[in-house]
């Protein structure tokens, strides 16, 4: 814990690096001494504070702090992050009942923090988090923040250069309006540490302003360059009911997970510690202690589930402040369709235009309606802060108390199982990166993501597409990200022969083709080129993405033109499925019927679309969801409609009704591990053909199930995470169900696909992969959507990370993942050449052959029309 790193902010202090022997003491010390109050730090905070004497100086403060009470924390402030950092000074924090406490005097030593906190300039630096999920934890510790008084002195003049702390502690305080504050200081920071302010002013938009009051602050008053304060006044004894704070308060200290910031639960222990308000997709507090992994405190602040949706109201509410705008120029772009002038983010390097609306808010009526275009002009719309998420499928609590605690953190590492606050039906929003300064007749391509989730759960915000854009930039190959929003659950996937009837199936995949219609009649306004769309998903976004090659028999043209020219599918492809109204599907229905007090209606979808918001979202999650006993035996799926699906995907692809364009599919090695926690009951081979006849199967009979479980014919040795002998077997058919759960719904059916296409036009390029870069993963190994981490977010700067960027970026741009990519990444041969797949590690790749576990393949080509779900 003591071992020095480089790069402080302020970088020099009398003396030399400390030696051999001061390490050695150090880590002797660590080893059998306690740092109690050190370990209880569970916060770092980044701001700047000004010197009370004489405001026109300036210091960066990193503040490591604690809560002693509900009411009062404390900070060691750092002059860096990083080691060497120099302690400087200290601050204490204590809400506005206790500041009222204090008297006249005493008060005008402390600061607010109104405006450090909505300005952006207070910041939680990001540890290894995705954007948008650290975006929402950091605006709900705002929220705390707003409202708290600070008392801070500063014992070493960094700033003037003092190699030691010299003369008397100098009372700091903190900005409060726009024209104090040394921007070009600000932007130095944001670069530093990858952020940026102004998006922070945007996201904090909604924080309410908290009036300071009228004594705090008091250098800013003075009319001069700072203040004298010649004496301290002695402090008060505190109001007579916070003198006891030890026996009436609960303290808990926060511990550190992997991510510097937790909470401390309160109210006499009626909150759980939670990561202290922040919850981990509301696990158990049981779990939390061993969660050490990169991601495992993705935190997303505790609230209900809203009652209701809000008004459908098209436009953002954010006036972005002359000083940060002048910084970056605010972005305008006039849209066709609906007619509208569209205000963006500015940025350095990508302008941002999240929240745009495709759709008209499918509430009331509208619910479990096909998406409607929006018809009338929107005049100017502020599109810059994220809109809803869809509403959301919630299984946390369900979570087998019995899987251990380290396989929890993995399944907690992933974006789509977080817990999402600002739920709403009116969803159907998608957001627009670009580069900074593009013409509008720049005719850049376009790469638009769809999430993953099981069709349950996910929404657009979570996924940032702005470091993609800027990767593009620095490679030379510039394009636009969009990401879109679209409807999950009961709500976008419910099933049944009513549905049918009504027009009113797949109702997800729907609101994904209006948002490619959006993009064809509108991205050439921000610089984007219709004619060169790629469409690319993971998991059920990889799904989703392959069923557009499929939908209306393969006719993906929208007004005589295609809708994306190329595609990219992570962990997802065919997924064979009964129709709409299948006997499944009907009982899926019934039971939101039943579960929404619909049963009996003369006209149960009318009833489902009127009822409120809060009673059909508890209807539609009262179905097995996707990480529970039923598994990748989805609930909510695409089927065939008859119209739009006409038919299973398997068959279409099979029949040549597909789009012929080249596309990039691939698989982690052990797609299965995650689906194959919640099966513990199975035992033996003959509960695992009795789950896969009586649970995925219906037209499957029990000696074809038989065949299949035989094609391992050891569980262990044979099983996934592959290639790991007879370890990680969880129970006794783990890895046997993890390899047949895998393999059937994602690496072998790409293989069946990849055959298929390869065969009916061998001239449309593909390419493959296996992803290996989590080998030797206790019981998940290289499991499923850990790619996330690893491709999208791009976390572990590794080659892996590396390497998937700059091919799918040579792909976006070219439709050739070889063309223009850095020659220190291996060649990738198309599918076709040999059957081969780029099979990549985290720190390099190589060429393998597409033929393993053929016994099993050979199964899934024999029986294909028996293993519908």
């Amino acid at each position: 814990m003591c071992e020095a790193e480089p790069s402080s902010t302020y970088d020099f202090a009398l003396g030399g690096v400390p030696s051999t022997k001061d390490q050695v003491l150090n880590a002797g010390a660590a080893a059998i001494q306690s740092f109690a109050p050190v370990k209880s730090i569970c916060a770092h905070l980044n701001a700047f504070h000004v010197y009370a004497s004489d405001t026109s100086r300036t210091v960066e403060a990193n503040h490591y702090c604690t809560h002693l009470s509900a009411n009062v924390r404390q900070c060691l402030i750092y002059d860096s992050p990083k080691n060497p950092a120099k302690l400087i000074g200290v601050e204490y924090l204590i809400t506005r009942e206790l500041y009222d406490a204090l008297p006249k005097e005493e008060k005008r030593l402390w600061h607010s923090h109104d405006y450090e906190v909505r300005s952006g300039m207070l910041i939680m630096p990001n540890p290894v988090v995705p954007e948008g999920v650290w975006e929402i934890a950091e605006t709900a510790e705002m929220r705390e923040v707003v409202g708290l008084y600070g008392k801070t002195f500063h014992f070493w003049q960094v700033d003037r250069g003092d190699q030691l702390p010299l003369g008397m502690p100098e009372l700091m305080m903190s900005f409060t309006k726009d024209d104090q504050v040394p921007w070009e200081k600000i932007k130095d920071r944001d670069e530093r540490f990858g952020i940026d302010s102004t998006k922070k002013r945007h996201a904090r938009n909604d924080i309410a302003p908290v009036p300071p009051h009228q004594d705090a602050d008091s250098c800013w008053k003075t009319g001069k360059a700072g203040c004298k304060l010649h004496s301290l006044p002695t402090a008060p004894v505190i109001l007579q009911q916070y003198a006891a704070y030890p026996s009436n308060i609960a303290v808990f200290s926060c511990t550190m997970i992997t991510i510097n910031e937790c909470r401390s639960g309160w109210d006499h222990g009626q909150r759980e510690f939670a990561a202290a308000k922040f919850v981990v997709a509301a696990v158990k507090m049981k779990f939390l202690s061993l969660l050490a992994l990169p991601l495992v405190a993705l935190a997303i602040p505790v609230e209900d589930i809203p009652e209701g949706p809000a008004p459908p109201v098209l436009g953002g509410t954010v006036e972005p402040a002359p000083e940060l705008q002048a910084r970056y120029p605010t972005p305008t772009v006039v849209i066709p369709l609906p007619q509208a002038t569209i205000i963006g983010l500015g940025g350095a390097d990508v302008e941002q235009f999240p929240g745009i609306p495709f759709a008209q808010p499918p509430v009331g009526g509208l619910r479990l309606k096909p998406p409607q275009p929006i018809t009338k002009p929107l005049g100017t719309y502020q599109a810059t802060k994220n809109q809803n998420a869809c509403p959301q499928f919630f299984f946390s609590d369900a979570l087998d108390d019995a899987i251990p605690t380290s396989i929890i953190g993995q399944i907690l590492n992933l974006p789509f199982v977080q817990k999402i606050t600002g739920q709403s039906e009116d969803c159907l929003y998608l957001n627009v990166h670009r580069p900074a300064g593009v013409a509008a007749d720049a005719k850049l391509p376009v790469l638009f993501w769809m999430f993953g989730g099981g069709f349950e759960l996910g929404w657009n915000t979570m996924y940032d597409g702005s470091p993609w854009v800027k990767s593009s930039i620095d490679q030379g190959k510039p394009m636009i990200f969009v990401t879109v929003n679209y409807r999950v659950g009961g709500f976008g996937f419910l099933p049944g022969a009513e549905i049918l009837k009504d027009g009113s199936a797949n109702l997800g995949l729907r609101d994904q083709r209006l948002g490619l219609q959006w993009v064809a009649d509108n991205i050439a306004a921000f610089g984007g080129d219709p004619e060169k769309v790629t469409i690319w998903g993971e998991s059920a976004g990889a799904i989703s993405v392959f069923d557009h090659m499929v939908i209306n028999n393969g006719d993906h043209t929208y007004k005589g033109k295609p809708l994306f020219r190329a595609a990219i599918m992570n962990s997802g492809s065919v997924i064979p499925a009964d129709p709409v109204d299948c006997p499944k599907g009907q009982v899926v229905y019934d039971t939101v019927v039943e579960a929404a007090g619909c049963k009996g209606k003369a006209d149960t979808l009318a009833c489902l679309r009127g009822v409120p918001y809060q009673t059909y979202l508890k209807a539609a999650n009262s179905v097995p969801g996707l990480l529970s006993h039923t598994s990748v035996a989805l609930s909510y799926l695409p089927r065939p409609d008859g119209t739009f699906l006409t038919e299973s995907p398997d068959v279409l692809v099979l029949n040549g009704k597909y789009a012929r364009v080249p596309f990039i599919i691939g698989d982690q090695e052990d797609e299965g591990t995650l689906f194959a926690l919640f099966q513990s009951y199975i035992r033996t081979p003959a509960d695992a053909v009795k789950y896969l006849t009586d649970v995925f199967f219906a037209h499957a009979t029990k000696d074809q199930m038989t065949e299949l479980v035989n094609s391992y014919p050891s569980a262990l040795l044979d099983g996934s995470p592959f290639r790991t002998g007879i370890f990680n077997n969880w129970y006794p058919e783990f890895k046997r169900m993890a390899a047949i759960l895998g393999d059937l719904t994602f690496t072998l059916s790409r293989r069946v696909f990849l055959l298929g296409t390869s065969t009916i036009a061998p001239e449309v390029p593909s390419w493959s992969y296996l992803s290996s870069y989590d080998y030797g993963t206790p019981v998940m190994g290289t499991f499923h959507a850990s790619d996330l981490i690893q491709v999208f977010f791009g976390i572990y700067p590794n080659y892996a990370a590396s390497s998937f960027r700059a091919y799918y970026l040579s792909f976006v741009a070219t439709m050739d993942p070889n063309n223009g990519t850095d020659p220190k990444y291996r060649k990738w041969p198309q599918w076709k050449d040999g059957k081969q797949l780029l099979n990549t590690y985290a720190t390099h790749s190589q060429l393998i052959t597409d033929d393993f576990r053929s016994k099993t393949y050979d199964f899934i080509i024999r029986n294909i029309n028996s293993l519908y779900i």
